[in-house]
């Protein structure tokens, strides 16, 4: 019972599996010639153990298994080395150990996919997740990390694990909906999104990495006992199509703006080189190209367009601790240090515009290393540099824009004021003459991830997250005299700890006041847009396949439509989106086709 094969580096099978008159785990090795089985058991144990066992090799060409020790009810784990086998609990929890799923990636990490019991019914409460580096012959001082990746009645059943890049993939039954769900690691965070709509999807689960490092999945459709696949197919568009960028991993921290022939231009981060690169359609198909290599660049970025369609990019650059700026001139990039101080890390979170009065370009961004918001700005000669606001901790999550008269808003987040960590939007007001600093929204934990857009009467629309409610937020500024007065809505929220949406999220104004806001629902793992034609906000799914909708950036075309830049964090894909007929969103992206 609960048989597992893999195949070694020469091509010979081997089988792991469950004995069940002895209650022990075997396994049988094929030279080429005859099979050899053997029993894997400490000399020092006679535990009932070998149920849910799962084989894979390493690069060394040694087998891992994992599998359930019974007597406990633990999760136990060898690997042979040489003729002798090497045993540990990785969990040694208790009902811990059922459905377990192994491999040994090419760094020599150890991952196991298993579930959290009553194991004597067969039942899954939780799907578990636990790592460990290979470091020597002793296994049980290694360190094991353990992770709940997802939890619910029957979850974590038919567990499958596999990984591409930097991504952990588990596929498993979603036993509260009888659907089948496939869960990511990235980043140190765990993501799940459910898959097939049918009844009784996602029994016996079996995930693998095709050519082209995306995830396939077969299972059972218990319903109708119907064995499926589930995998990317552009000809048939069972999921979507047209990324702009899909080499590597690419499309963190993207930012993009539209030109005046609503062409799009994109800045944004392969995460796989630690390059800026960018991406327009500007010649009428799509061309991506690298802005800086120098370095590790890319993880903050921003782009914005002249007068002329003249892109220009700020962007950190991590190693150095400093603000850069490139412009496209001639069909090359053109590098600037704006700021370099020293024993000082400038240059997170910055944000470009260009200004309409004088058409140059303005940057805020945050001082990490004194803890404030900072501008940049350039007079067509030298950058010049100025403290904005230094009370305590401010200046994260910067967004900047100005009107036809030069005027400056910036948008930001007090991670911490006077009285402690309260964590608040705040705004800051160029009138020409002096700054003024004001707190638009004073409750706790608001204001990451903001984004400004002034509109053509002046009026200021901010979009947040509220970090306490897992909430998306809006603020409307208003100036009456000589002060801001501001109306503060939440746009999306649900009850319930689960729920949270917001994160990433972007505003924008088209010329007749209707308000766009897309933004990550990290609930669902979906790309949302969340739109205001009236009084009330509409909200609507833009993309909800795979876990997408990560570092969204929304610009408005000439026709009054929005337009969206966003990361699918399942693939590690540049996505993009455009709005042509309200309230229907469709994507289009005419650059590669897969095959």
């Amino acid at each position: 019972m609960y048989s597992s094969i893999a195949v070694d580096s020469y091509g010979n099978p081997h089988i792991a599996y469950y004995d069940t008159v002895t209650q022990k785990l075997k396994y049988a090795s094929y030279t080429g010639v005859d099979w050899t089985i053997e029993y894997v058991r400490q000399t020092s144990t006679s535990y009932d153990e070998g149920k849910y066992v799962s084989l894979a090799f390493d690069r060394l060409n040694r087998p891992h298994l994992s599998f359930l020790e019974d007597d406990h009810d633990n999760l136990r784990y060898a690997y042979k080395e040489g003729n002798n086998w090497r045993f540990a609990y990785p969990d040694e929890a208790g009902n811990v150990g059922g459905y377990t799923s192994i491999l040994v990636d090419n760094d020599l990490n150890v991952h196991i996919s298993y579930c959290q019991g009553p194991l004597t019914n067969n039942i899954c409460k939780a799907l578990k997740y636990v790592t460990a580096k290979i470091k020597d012959s002793k296994p049980e001082t290694w360190t094991w990390n353990k992770d709940t990746v997802d939890s619910g009645t029957l979850t974590g059943t038919y567990s499958s694990i596999a990984k591409s890049g930097k991504r952990v993939y588990i596929s498993y039954l979603d036993g509260n909906n009888l659907r089948l769900k496939v869960a990511t690691l990235y980043s140190g965070e765990w993501s799940t999104q459910t898959f097939d709509s049918s009844d009784y999807d996602g029994y016996y689960t079996s995930i693998a990495i095709d050519s082209d490092g995306r995830f396939r999945v077969a299972y059972m459709d218990l319903g109708t006992g119907v064995y499926r696949e589930l995998y990317y197919n552009t000809t048939q568009k069972k999921w979507l199509t047209h990324e702009i960028d899909y080499q590597s991993d690419v499309g963190e921290s993207t930012a993009m703006t539209l030109d005046s022939a609503d062409r799009a231009h994109i800045s944004y981060m392969n995460e796989t080189s630690d390059d800026l690169k960018y991406a327009t359609n500007s010649s009428g198909a799509w061309v991506t190209g690298v802005i800086s290599s120098t370095g590790d660049v890319g993880i903050y970025s921003s782009i914005a367009v002249d007068a002329g369609d003249v892109p220009h990019v700020a962007y950190y650059d991590i190693g150095a601790g400093d603000l850069e700026y490139a412009t496209l001139s001639g069909g090359n990039w053109v590098h600037t240090t704006v700021d370099r101080t020293k024993n000082k890390n400038m240059g997170l979170y910055p944000d470009i515009v260009i200004s309409p009065a004088n058409n140059l370009p303005y940057i805020s961004y945050y001082n990490a290393t004194d803890k404030d918001l900072m501008l940049a700005n350039f007079d067509g000669s030298q950058w010049y540099t100025q403290t904005v606001d230094s009370l305590v901790d401010v200046g994260k999550f910067t967004s900047i824009d100005m009107d036809a008269a030069g005027h400056i808003y910036i948008s930001y987040y007090d991670e911490k004021y006077y009285d402690g960590e309260t964590r608040r939007l705040k705004f800051a007001y160029y009138t020409g003459f002096s700054w003024m600093i004001s707190t638009v929204d004073w409750s706790t934990g608001v204001g990451l991830y903001s984004s400004i857009d002034v509109d053509n009467l002046g009026q200021v629309h901010i979009a947040y997250y509220d970090e306490t409610n897992k909430a998306l937020k809006y603020a409307l500024g208003v100036l009456v005299g000589p002060n801001w007065t501001w109306t503060i809505e939440t746009v999306d929220d649900q009850p319930g700890d689960d729920y949270n949406v917001g994160k990433y999220c972007s505003v924008g104004a088209n010329s007749v006041g209707v308000l766009y806001i897309s933004y990550y629902d990290a609930w669902n793992g979906d790309l949302k847009m969340a739109y205001k034609p009236g009084l009330n906000w509409i909200l609507k799914t833009v993309d909800s396949v795979g876990d997408v909708g990560w570092f969204t950036s929304l610009d408005i075309d000439s026709t009054d439509y929005p337009h969206i830049s966003y990361y699918d964090n399942s693939f590690g894909d540049l996505k993009y989106a455009y709005l042509i007929d309200p309230p229907a969103m469709q994507l289009f992206l005419p650059f590669a086709t897969r095959h």
